[in-house]
């Protein structure tokens, strides 16, 4: 490993941040759905506690059981199935070495931080 990068990864360099989670404070995952429903969109939301996102979407139907919004990933060249599995099982197993290593999710600021967020301001 080059001696720049070394650096970079012993925390030579940090992000500005706002918010930096645990990984053990991850309790759920909210999934607000961005398909359309009788012509308006659907925002169903799904707020899926961490131990049972795996399987929460079943296989063939990871999708918005009200609108029919897919949710399986569109890559060109990839083929990959629920996306929501592999996340549980890499949460999982981060949360195993939680003995071995702290793993925290930082949430940086942006300008473009709220650019998918739609409020209502009423």
């Amino acid at each position: 490993m080059n001696e720049p990068a070394r650096q970079e990864i012993l925390g030579g360099i940090m992000s500005k941040k706002i918010l930096e989670l645990l990984l053990q404070e991850l309790k759920k995952v909210r999934i607000v759905c961005k398909g359309k429903r009788d012509g308006k969109p659907c925002g169903a939301t799904f707020e899926i506690p961490m131990g049972s996102l795996k399987g929460f979407f079943p296989e063939d139907k990871c999708r918005c059981p009200f609108c029919g919004q897919s949710f399986y990933p569109e890559m060109e060249g990839l083929t990959f199935k629920n996306p929501f599995n592999p996340l549980a099982e890499a949460i999982e197993g981060l949360l195993a070495i939680s003995g071995k290593a702290t793993v925290t999710f930082v949430i940086e600021e942006s300008e473009n931080a709220l650019q998918d967020v739609e409020c209502d301001a009423d």
